[in-house]
């Protein structure tokens, strides 16, 4: 059995590829105009073909290329990890504005941290690219999940992660929800 991206994948790293020079470069533009650096991390991925066909036996989807690249948003997923949340959200203005993406959906869970304390800033966006998509247009549309973190955030929800996973007492895990709940979701007044 083939890979469910079939003739895509390549396409797909291509698309990662394209991606990660856009969120680079204007990364380093806002260093050379700033001094500062707007994410610490970028991580950037394919869906493994396992996880994908997962995900659409789960959704009760056919497992062909049309549904992983179409109906399912994340066969490209990129993590941005910045020191200060006025860092994500300058990131996404640059997101919003990079040519050929469109925003099909935001969450914001740092302004609005999920009840289990869990913050971050999630983006699933299309991006016209000069290939052929499963459609058969050309330029062709290509789907990614974005998530931005901070990093203070991020080792939380770290933190959260391993406490479901591993025996904590109830009062240590209350303790850890409350330390999370109470980080302000705005950026901290001072920037090194």
């Amino acid at each position: 059995m083939g890979s469910i991206y079939g003739k895509y994948e390549e396409y797909l790293r291509q698309v990662c590829d394209d991606l990660r020079q856009k969120v680079e470069g204007y990364s380093s533009a806002e260093y050379s105009k700033s001094g500062t650096h707007i994410s610490e991390h970028i991580d950037i991925r394919i869906k493994s073909d396992v996880s994908m066909r997962e995900k659409c036996r789960k959704k009760g989807l056919e497992e062909t290329a049309e549904n992983a690249l179409s109906a399912i948003s994340d066969s490209i997923g990129m993590r941005i990890v910045c020191s200060f949340t006025d860092d994500i959200y300058k990131n996404i203005s640059y997101i919003r504005s990079m040519e050929g993406c469109t925003v099909i959906k935001e969450k914001d869970y740092i302004t609005h941290a999920k009840p289990n304390g869990y913050r971050s800033y999630h983006m699933i966006i299309s991006l016209e690219e000069p290939f052929e998509d499963v459609f058969g247009n050309v330029p062709g549309r290509y789907k990614a999940e974005i998530q931005l973190q901070w990093i203070h955030g991020r080792l939380l929800n770290i933190k959260c992660a391993t406490r479901r996973t591993s025996r904590t007492s109830s009062s240590l895990n209350r303790s850890l929800k409350e330390l999370q709940m109470s980080l302000p979701p705005v950026t901290f007044p001072c920037r090194p």
